[in-house]
C-alpha cells in the first residue's frame, strides 16, 4: 500500500524532531518512489560500493591517506591524485588497484559518463513526453531512447565522441596498476580479494557488503578504511567541468525495507504497522539493527555509521531520481533482451584492455555492434515522437534497409 500520507507525519518516537518522517532518511530516499509518485516501503539501510584501502600499505609508501581524503568529497581531491597514488604504490612493488570482477560491468562507466558527457545533455534531452513518469525522472537525464533518437535521426557517431574515447583511455590507464588477469571476472572475484587480505593490493573496489568479511578475516593484519571515487578535473581531461562534477554512487536503497501488505487494511492493522516502523527507524534503533551485521549504513540521517565504511556512501547522496545517473553507460546504449550488443561490447573492451587491439579498432567494432543493435531496436520505440530530418537513417532507409 502507498505510504505517502504517513511519510508526511513526524516520527512519533522522536518528539523533538517535527520534520516529516520521509525527511529523516538519507538521500536519495526523497526521490526513490514509483512512477506514480508513491513510496511503497520504509528503509532501514543504504547499500553502496567504494574503494577499500590498506592504510598500512599506504603509510609504508609515504602516503598519509587518512589526511589526504577530503571530508566533503569522501575521496582524494581528484582523479589525478588517485593515479599518482597508483604510480607510487606500483613503484614500491605492490598492486595498486582492483575492480574485483566488475571492470567489464557498468560501475566505472557510470561514474565517468556523467562527468564526460555533461556538455551533450542539451542536444540529447529531447524525449520527456512520458506522462506516467515524473518529470524529475526525465528532464536532464538521458535515456536509452534519447541516445537511439540521436543515432537514428541525426547520425550521431557515439563511438567517435571525445567523451567516449576519453572514458576508455581512462580505463586503460587505470588497468596498468591492476593485478594480472584483471579482466577475468571468474578469477578476480577471489584473486583480488586474496591479494587485498594478504597485503599485496592497496585498493579494492567492491560493495559495502564486503565490510563484515574484511573485519572478520584473520588473514588481514592491517588497518583498513575506505573512500569513494574522486572527481575528474582538468588535470585529467579538458572535458572535465569546472568546478568538477562530483561522482555519483552506484548503490542506493536498499537491502532491507518494509512494506505493508494490503491484508493489513482489511484487518485494521495499518496503524499498528506504522507505529512499529516508526519505532525501529529512530536514529538509535536503526543504528543498532543495521550495524549489528556490518554491510550497509543506517538509513536514518542521524544514525552513526561504522567509520570503516561511511566514506563509501558519499556517492549515494548524489544519486538523482532514485538510483539515477545523468547518462546511460556505453555498454548498455543499445542493449535489450534480444540484443547481443552488450556481449560484443564486453568482448571488444577486453581485447582493448589487454592490448590486443588499439582504441580505434575497439571503437570501430563497438560502433558496428551498435549499428546492428540499432536496426533491431527500431520497433521498440515510439518513432512518431522522434524529430527526424527527411534524410535520416530511418526515413531514408525504410525501403533500403541497412
Amino acid at each position: 500500500m502507498p505510504l505517502n500520507d504517513y511519510l508526511e507525519l513526524p516520527n512519533k518516537y522522536t518528539p523533538e524532531d517535527t520534520t516529516p518522517w520521509k525527511m529523516t532518511f538519507k538521500s536519495p530516499f526523497q526521490t526513490t518512489f514509483s512512477s506514480k509518485g508513491q513510496w511503497g516501503a520504509i528503509p532501514l539501510d543504504l547499500v553502496s560500493t567504494g574503494v577499500y584501502i590498506n592504510v598500512d600499505l599506504f603509510n609504508s609508501v609515504g602516503i598519509d591517506v587518512k589526511n589526504e581524503i577530503v571530508p566533503e568529497l569522501g575521496s582524494p581531491k581528484d582523479w589525478a591524485t588517485l593515479i599518482e597514488w597508483c604510480k607510487k604504490i606500483k613503484d614500491a612493488g605492490y598492486f595498486a588497484f582492483s575492480m574485483s570482477g566488475y571492470i567489464l560491468e557498468w560501475w566505472l562507466q557510470g561514474v565517468l559518463g556523467d562527468q564526460l558527457f555533461w556538455n551533450l545533455i542539451p542536444d540529447f534531452d529531447k524525449l520527456n513526453y512520458h506522462e506516467l513518469t515524473p518529470k524529475m525522472f526525465q528532464e536532464g537525464l538521458i535515456s536509452q531512447e534519447e541516445v537511439f533518437m540521436q543515432y537514428l535521426c541525426n547520425d550521431a557517431k557515439m563511438f567517435e565522441l571525445e567523451g567516449t574515447r576519453t572514458m576508455f583511455e581512462i580505463f586503460k590507464d587505470l588497468s596498468q596498476y591492476m593485478p594480472d588477469g584483471f579482466v577475468s571476472a571468474d578469477t578476480m572475484w577471489s584473486a583480488a580479494w586474496d591479494l587485498y587480505l594478504q597485503g599485496q593490493l592497496a585498493m579494492f573496489w567492491d560493495g559495502s557488503w564486503r565490510v563484515g568479511s574484511i573485519m572478520q578475516d584473520d588473514r588481514r593484519k592491517f588497518e583498513f578504511s575506505s573512500f569513494w571515487l574522486p572527481p575528474l578535473t582538468k588535470d585529467t581531461t579538458p572535458l572535465a567541468k569546472d568546478p568538477p562534477i562530483l561522482p555519483i554512487g552506484v548503490g542506493g536503497y536498499g537491502s532491507l525495507a518494509y512494506a505493508i501488505h494490503r491484508k493489513c487494511i482489511a484487518e485494521g492493522k495499518v496503524d499498528a504497522c506504522i507505529d512499529w516502523l516508526m519505532y525501529i527507524t529512530t536514529p538509535e534503533r536503526d543504528e543498532t539493527i543495521v550495524n549489528e551485521v556490518p554491510s550497509f549504513i543506517p538509513a536514518n540521517k542521524k544514525s552513526k555509521s561504522l567509520p570503516e565504511v561511511e566514506n563509501l556512501f558519499v556517492g549515494e547522496t548524489r544519486l538523482i531520481a532514485g538510483a539515477g545517473h545523468y547518462w546511460p553507460v556505453p555498454m548498455n546504449w543499445f542493449s535489450g533482451e534480444e540484443s547481443k550488443y552488450t556481449d560484443t561490447f564486453k568482448r571488444e573492451m577486453t581485447l582493448y584492455l589487454l592490448g590486443e587491439q588499439d582504441l580505434d579498432k575497439f571503437m570501430a567494432n563497438a560502433d558496428a555492434a551498435f549499428v546492428g543493435a540499432g536496426i533491431s531496436a527500431v520497433p521498440v520505440f515510439v518513432l512518431s515522437r522522434f524529430s527526424c530530418p527527411r534524410d535520416c537513417r530511418y526515413l531514408s532507409r525504410q525501403t533500403n534497409p541497412l
